[in-house]
């Protein structure tokens, strides 16, 4: 069996110009399989997501809010400081701070300490 620069040798004698791309069906194409598990495990954890006010499955995740403090200068960064959770049944909204378990940023990442 002929190893891949052979047949691209070959065929360029051949043909003299080929057309050459990566096979990017899903089952094929392992970077695309990563990203469709991890679609997979979102869309699982949405459906295990409960309304607190209707008890509807999707409460998730509409906006996430920048402005966690930075440590040293207390500045808002550009860090997560809450996601703002919405229902898609009943429109039910709740803020949830500090969703990384953070309560203030490093200041490595602040614009004002570390432009």
């Amino acid at each position: 069996m002929l190893d891949f620069k052979e047949r691209v040798t070959d065929a360029l004698h051949r043909y003299r110009s080929i057309w050459i791309e990566t096979d990017m069906r899903a089952h094929l194409n392992p970077s695309r399989l990563a990203v469709i598990k991890e679609a997979t495990a979102d869309l699982i954890n949405k459906m295990k997501s409960i309304c607190p006010s209707c008890r509807v499955p999707g409460f998730w995740i509409a906006a996430v809010n920048k402005g966690l403090p930075c440590s040293l200068c207390n500045l808002p960064t550009n860090s997560t400081l809450s996601h703002q959770y919405i229902c898609v049944h009943c429109t039910f909204e709740q803020e949830q701070l500090f969703p990384n378990d953070r309560k203030e940023e490093d200041p490595m990442f602040c614009n004002f300490c570390n432009p």
